[in-house]
């Protein structure tokens, strides 16, 4: 997106679990120097689907991966960084007059999973828990009116389908985005994931059931293009600062070296980690530098928080940011 003025903007969005930072920093150093975008301008979204392709440094404790699956994955991140770099390019190059509307629907799919049972919380299926069952959609046409492309968020996780599936797929948001472009051909459609980290889609396990979720969440996207949206016009801005998140208190070496023995392979290989991390640096990082970014277009913000993020806080700065917000 750019305004007349020359600001621009990117929303880059992937059918993966997540970009780590590592990652989405080489492309933005690339983009920098071959398109003269700051990595302020750039906006980086998974859907955080789990049958996606694994990511170089990308959750590392969750796989027990051999030396040629290790290798696969190498492969495969390079080749997306200059896939995305591709796309980036592509999209610069296809700058055009546009109109920009703003608009909100629902979805009802989403569903607390934080369950209390016997005194413990666990991950379930919580009827009364908190929600957010907003769609919010940013609607991108040619002068003239024809559909030139979609953005949509929704605040769920990604995983319909659940550990027994094994083939790869975009889950309900995959679904969806094919389905939108299936009705308006030559569109683009981009799924934003929103802050969904204490939110699973329900009912699932089949996939039956996210091909059923996306095309509720097309559907809300349809009614939401078919209706009066806000014109989107001004100037664009953007913000990329951080906060120091502080740790609970660190275990020490030793209570590192101990759970060394546990049971558990992923307590073992975190410890592994740490414990690399403490040989290589003389200390273990007390803090998290927390990212936080701000993309201003015209009267709407859209406000991206790093992570997996649970709900309340998109409740929370939707009422205190009021007017067109998206988190």
């Amino acid at each position: 997106i750019q305004d007349d003025k020359g600001n621009r903007l990117l929303i880059v969005t992937t059918d993966l679990l997540g970009l780590p930072r590592a990652l989405t920093a080489e492309i933005s150093e690339h983009s920098n120097k071959s398109f003269g975008l700051r990595r302020q301008q750039i906006l980086f979204n998974s859907s955080h689907t789990h049958t996606g392709p694994t990511l170089d440094s990308s959750l590392a404790g969750a796989y027990d991966l051999n030396a040629e699956q290790t290798a696969a994955v190498k492969d495969y991140t390079r080749k997306l960084k200059d896939n995305l770099l591709k796309v980036i390019g592509a999209a610069l190059k296809d700058l055009s007059p546009a109109k920009l509307s703003f608009g909100r629907g629902t979805a009802q799919f989403a569903m607390n999973r934080r369950e209390s049972r016997n005194g413990r919380i666990v991950i379930g299926v919580n009827r009364d828990g908190v929600a957010d069952k907003e769609v919010p959609v940013l609607k991108i046409e040619s002068p003239n009116g024809k559909l030139r492309g979609v953005a949509f968020g929704y605040a769920c996780h990604n995983t319909t389908l659940t550990g027994e599936f094994y083939q790869l797929s975009g889950d309900y948001a995959g679904f969806a985005q094919a389905a939108i472009e299936q009705n308006h051909p030559g569109a683009t459609a981009l799924f934003i994931a929103g802050c969904g980290a204490d939110i699973n889609p329900y009912p699932r396990s089949k996939l039956e059931f996210a091909q059923q979720h996306g095309e509720e969440l097309a559907n809300s996207v349809k009614q939401v293009l078919s209706d009066s949206l806000s014109p989107v016009s001004g100037q664009l801005k953007s913000v990329l600062g951080g906060v120091m998140i502080p740790f609970a208190p660190t275990p020490t070496k030793e209570e590192w070296q101990t759970r060394l023995k546990d049971q558990n392979a992923f307590v073992r290989r975190h410890a592994e980690r740490w414990l690399a991390k403490l040989d290589r640096d003389g200390k273990i990082m007390a803090e998290y530098p927390y990212t936080v970014q701000i993309l201003q277009i015209g009267d709407l913000k859209l406000v991206a928080l790093a992570g997996e993020v649970v709900t309340d806080y998109s409740l929370r700065l939707k009422k205190e940011l009021a007017g067109n917000t998206w988190v």
